[in-house]
């Protein structure tokens, strides 16, 4: 199709408004969909912190872009208003680089846990 190319860029934020609405209209739907999982990793940190815990070096939880979503929100990496600001902006330029409108091909996210005493 002519012109798809072009228009490529904002597909992004088109399709994140769309999933927005589509899957997380509310704020406690997000909390819902990200509580379970945040508990679990939670629980396998505060588990390694335990000297005595059988160690694990690497926990994988696999998902796609519907768990990935609510994680970006929360991170304030996304929201509804800089998706629809970005996605009406005819000029690249002036978009919100801070803002992504859906999660990349393959996207994750890490939360690494270290050994590292905090510095005050």
């Amino acid at each position: 199709m002519p012109g798809t190319e072009a228009i490529f860029p904002w597909m992004k934020y088109i399709f994140g408004v769309y999933y927005y609405f589509e899957n997380f209209p509310d704020p406690q739907i997000t909390k819902l969909i990200t509580t379970n999982m945040a508990k679990r990793i939670l629980e396998k940190m505060e588990a390694q912190m335990n000297p005595t815990a059988k160690k694990i070096k690497y926990l994988g939880l696999s998902g796609h872009e519907f768990n990935i979503f609510p994680y970006m929100m929360g991170y304030d990496l996304m929201n509804f208003e800089c998706m629809k600001k970005n996605a009406l902006e005819p000029d690249i330029e002036k978009w919100d680089k801070k803002c992504k409108g859906s999660p990349e091909f393959a996207a994750n996210i890490v939360w690494e846990l270290s050994k590292k005493k905090k510095v005050t």
